[in-house]
């Protein structure tokens, strides 16, 4: 399952563009992690499913692609688009766009190997 996380503000501050994705964090991601991706124009990453954590992913530069073999979707992700909340045991991973794209994921709970299950590339196929 996924959800859309609408941009909660768009302001100026000092100058600065500033977009605000999450008003109140909501209590499952109370005490998670925060992570930070770069990843290059068709350069794939990810190809995982979260047993029990939620994820929250949020574009913040340049555009890349979500993809949710399961559902059949790709979802382009750009800094105005928002986050999209990953539901556990959805597998997703996704592909850059731009030249260079960065990512923030903030997980429901801390980082553990036994928390993660990686897909291989031939269980996911992207033939649709």
């Amino acid at each position: 399952m996924i959800e859309r996380l609408t941009i909660a503000k768009h302001e100026t501050v000092s100058g600065r563009f500033v977009r605000k994705y999450i008003k109140d964090i909501p209590s499952e991601f109370v005490g998670g992690e925060l992570y930070s991706t770069e990843i290059g124009s068709g350069e794939f990453r990810g190809w995982k499913r979260h047993k029990a954590n939620c994820v929250v992913l949020i574009c913040v530069l340049g555009k890349a692609e979500v993809l949710l073999p399961e559902l059949k979707q790709k979802i382009e992700l750009e800094p105005d688009f928002g986050g999209l909340v990953i539901h556990p045991l959805t597998i997703f991973g996704f592909v850059g766009v731009a030249d260079i794209s960065t990512f923030v994921s903030l997980a429901s709970g801390a980082w553990a190997i036994e928390e993660i299950e990686n897909i291989p590339e031939s269980e996911y196929g992207l033939e649709w």
